[in-house]
């Protein structure tokens, strides 16, 4: 579990390179809020925003982003069998 403390640049990355084939970022509102913050080494922000569908809120390293009040304070992945998995 990646709490408020750990939300870092290297912890998103480093849970990114392990679990890329598996990802999809699941966040309540407020760690969507300090992910939004992070930038990688050369100060580009590691989200982007979805400028397309406005009812998406965008991709975090190119993975999907779910929004769930349910999420509490964490980050979470969805693997390919649907359930949901605690970082």
């Amino acid at each position: 579990m990646i709490g408020k403390a750990e939300i870092t640049t290297e912890s998103i990355v480093d849970t990114y390179l392990k679990k890329k084939p598996h990802l999809v970022w699941i966040m309540n509102k407020d760690v969507f809020i300090e992910v939004w913050k992070l930038r990688n080494s050369e100060g580009k922000y590691l989200y982007s925003p979805d400028l397309i569908y406005n009812n998406k809120p965008g991709t975090l390293l190119g993975v999907d982003i779910i929004l769930s009040k349910d999420a509490g304070y964490r980050l979470a992945i969805q693997k390919d069998d649907g359930s949901i998995a605690e970082l």
